[in-house]
């Protein structure tokens, strides 16, 4: 994979002591050979500079490639003089199309390299360490971390070996979408043919998505910044692969710019019909009023999962506003009044640099370094304009166990007091 290196240095330091200009350009090499990438070029800035040239030629670069790159850092504290600059530096290259990797401790992933510089290591730091670096060293060598995709099992060597009758569902799902079905047909094609997930369960849109999109099928282990071609048995060409890609980059809808607003019930509604969980949607639409005038509306509900990704169940939908403000209301009156909205100057907490709550800048970056949310996500929190909805979240998940939305009225069941 193709890759640009940058380093931050000390002028000061002598030419071949630890961190020093040659010291750092020796290990992104190394690391760069060591792990298959093509190392294009070098952007390096004088850390008593002011000026971050160096950084800012390093997003005009990448802004300017149509591929992916890798950005290589020996330390992921170096694209900034704050931690909060560093995790923003990160999130900038991020949306560019392209990623960060560290090259030291053990600990490629630049957030979680930030995160626990941020907070306190504990006693157990060093067990944590050799953790990392085991686990390092075993996508080194192209062996599987954690729970192998569907088509796939760990062989004896900690390789991926393919499953024969779960390999063939995979080729057919591949060749559907390269016959022109969509995800929603496809679905319901293997849910009707009596297919089953790995775990007996009906197929779902967002999983067929996230296959389609698996490079581990042509064969190819990715992992902890590393790439290695050929490591275990493909089940579709490179070039079924490829052309896959194009296909779903051409059938993506075009997005209007700026951020989507979060959906505040997530994760707590159900569908009282089929006991599945409901998803939040947005529907946009335009039109024409009779005198010619073009007219645009946005519109934000709630809709049954089993309908939007399976095809089943009858379709129950909510309108997200009404229903938000709906359940905000009855939980607050069943706590007597005493829900309110907290500002971080109010609870006595600090204010990072975004102007997010220290509690709540800890809390997505550990989230975002778990694996928990994506770097996407991440950055829209961090932009502070979703703290408000957020403390209600975390309030609301404090009281609601889940509510079961049925087609003219919704249930509320409470925590315990």
């Amino acid at each position: 994979m193709h890759a640009v290196g940058y380093i931050r240095y000390n002028k000061h330091l002598p030419p071949n002591s630890a961190m020093s200009r040659k010291d750092q350009q020796d290990r992104l090499v190394a690391f760069a050979r060591n792990n298959g990438h093509t190392l294009r070029r070098f952007f390096i800035d004088v850390a008593s500079e002011a000026n971050a040239q160096g950084y800012t030629d390093l997003l005009n670069y990448l802004q300017g490639q149509a591929e992916e790159f890798l950005v290589l850092i020996n330390d992921p504290s170096q694209l900034s003089m704050t931690l909060e600059g560093a995790v923003d530096a990160v999130l900038s290259v991020n949306g560019l199309g392209s990623n960060v990797v560290c090259t030291i401790d053990g600990l490629p992933d630049p957030i979680q390299a930030l995160y626990r510089t941020m907070t306190s290591e504990g006693r157990n730091a060093a067990k944590r360490q050799q953790i990392i670096q085991a686990m390092q060293d075993k996508a080194l060598r192209g062996e599987g971390l954690g729970k192998p995709p569907y088509g796939y099992s760990l062989g004896d060597q900690g390789k991926f070996e393919a499953v024969p009758h779960e390999g063939e569902v995979v080729r057919l799902i591949f060749r559907l979408y390269l016959e022109g079905s969509g995800l929603r047909t496809i679905t319901r094609r293997l849910n009707e043919s009596g297919h089953r997930t790995r775990r007996g369960r009906n197929w779902n849109m967002v999983t067929l998505r996230d296959m389609l999109r698996n490079r581990a099928y042509t064969g190819t282990y990715q992992g902890f910044g590393l790439r290695l071609p050929n490591n275990h048995p493909a089940l579709v060409s490179s070039e079924d692969y490829r052309r896959v890609q194009d296909l779903m980059s051409s059938r993506k809808p075009l997005r209007r710019t700026g951020e989507s607003e979060p959906f505040l019930l997530s994760g707590m509604l159900y569908c009282a019909s089929c006991g599945n969980r409901m998803i939040g949607a947005t529907r946009r639409q335009a039109w024409r009023t009779k005198d010619g005038r073009r007219k645009h509306g946005s519109y934000r509900y709630y809709q049954c999962q089993t309908r939007a990704n399976q095809s089943q169940c009858r379709y129950h939908t909510k309108r997200a506003g009404e229903l938000e403000e709906s359940v905000k209301q009855y939980v607050t009156d069943a706590k007597g009044g005493s829900l309110e909205q907290r500002e971080p100057a109010a609870t006595g907490e600090g204010v990072s640099e975004n102007g997010v709550s220290q509690r709540l800048y800890l809390k997505y970056l550990k989230q975002a370094a778990d694996g928990s949310i994506s770097l996407e996500r991440l950055a829209a929190l961090l932009r502070g304009r979703e703290q408000l909805e957020d403390e209600w979240r975390h309030l609301l998940r404090q009281h609601v166990d889940r509510i079961d939305v049925a087609e003219d009225s919704f249930e509320i069941k409470l925590h315990p007091a």
